[in-house]
């Protein structure tokens, strides 16, 4: 009886774990690997404002953990980071120097405007919503991915 009570129990504490909580693991290496999506992400941004071609340019070129394959991640992946359940920022501690209030690029164009003074799609973390900024303006971020399909 006190078996199946104490298995209750840890069932119990899994259960009120949200799920947010359990979604990453810090690879020791300045990356973090969602264990839903199983994409790695470089663990913290470095701190550099560009324009969303220095932000491509960024990733293409880093070597980090290991791996040389990084990209700016699309809108939908990077959005995949917000947590709902935290503000200012919006985004789980484990990914580090977050307390910047500037935005991140992401790959994805809005559609129906034309290169260079298009725009593309970002996340604002301080707030955890998506926003676009002009691609030639240089006051956003990048945080790289690399994994998925």
């Amino acid at each position: 009886m006190i078996k199946i009570r104490n298995f209750l129990a840890v069932i119990g504490v899994l259960l009120a774990i949200p799920a947010w909580a359990v979604n990453y693991t810090d690879n020791g290496n300045g990356t973090v690997t969602d264990t839903r999506t199983k994409l790695v992400w470089q663990q913290t941004d470095d701190g550099v404002q560009r324009t969303w071609e220095g932000a491509i340019a960024y990733c293409e070129g880093l070597s980090l953990g290991g791996a040389i394959d990084w990209r700016l991640p699309n809108y939908k992946a990077l959005l995949s980071l917000v947590d709902d359940s935290r503000s200012n920022p919006a985004i789980d501690p484990i990914f580090g120097n977050n307390n910047s209030p500037f935005f991140y690029w992401t790959s994805t164009t809005i559609p129906g405007q034309t290169p260079p003074n298009g725009l593309a799609a970002a996340v604002f973390f301080e707030q955890g919503t998506g926003a676009q900024d002009n691609k030639v303006n240089p006051y956003s971020l990048a945080r790289c991915v690399r994994g998925g399909n």
